[in-house]
């Protein structure tokens, strides 16, 4: 997945410790759609007790099957494991701690990488292979929003307003203070593309709920633009 080598990805860290606690420790990085992640740089700190001091970092990439393997950790240490790719920031973290040398700890399930964003602003969901950006922070008319969609020429082009559908898979709840991963904004309400009349529907970010306005409404409403992944 070459998308990830540019993006800012949110992670989903969810694995388990199998098996004995040792120095050497293995696992793999893969999409939401269960496709392996090769190429990642992935670290591994030491937890220091004392705060004073560097402490010792480890690195390793991941193999084209999308698996990582850090060796010569101490015994008996809790390290901190991040992906790092190449212009990258990483949200999220977990630990994990060696036991005696000469035996080999792997997570027993994969950790899982949804959503990314790069450096222009896209953000990309490997469940959906949709891409998003935000609109302007600021309030805004169902008009606005499409005049906004319209215009966009960012990545060339090819932006729409989603559909309702497609604003209930970006919800997702704790993710960033507005529960949608990533995509920086202060209001709560989205605008879809579906319209009746005066109308049209939005969804609200603070508890997932679709919601119908008129399109003249601007308070709290933002406008993001999709396409398919590129």
């Amino acid at each position: 997945m070459t998308h990830i080598t540019r993006a800012v990805a949110l992670f989903l860290l969810t694995a388990v410790l199998a098996g004995c606690q040792t120095k050497d420790l293995q696992g793999k990085v893969q999409n939401a759609s269960h496709e392996p992640i090769g190429g990642l740089k992935m670290v591994a700190v030491e937890v220091k007790e004392d705060p004073s001091g560097e402490p010792v970092r480890f690195e390793t990439v991941t193999h084209t099957d999308g698996s990582f393997w850090f060796r010569g950790l101490a015994p008996h240490t809790t390290y901190v494991l991040a992906p790092e790719p190449e212009d990258v920031t990483v949200t999220v973290r977990t630990t994990a701690s060696t036991g005696p040398e000469g035996q080999t700890v792997v997570l027993e399930k994969p950790l899982v990488i949804r959503f990314s964003k790069d450096r222009r602003g896209i953000l990309f969901d490997s469940k959906t292979y949709l891409e998003w950006v935000a609109g302007p922070d600021q309030d805004t008319t169902w008009e606005e929003a499409r005049s906004w969609v319209q215009e966009l020429s960012l990545a060339g082009g090819g932006w729409r307003m989603p559909t309702m559908e497609e604003l209930k898979s970006l919800f997702v709840k704790g993710a960033g203070p507005r529960n949608i991963p990533l995509l920086e904004t202060t209001g709560w309400w989205v605008w879809s593309c579906e319209t009746s009349g005066s109308t049209a529907k939005a969804l609200i970010f603070r508890h997932g709920s679709p919601y119908t306005s008129e399109l003249s409404r601007s308070y709290n409403c933002r406008a993001f633009a999709v396409r398919a992944y590129r």
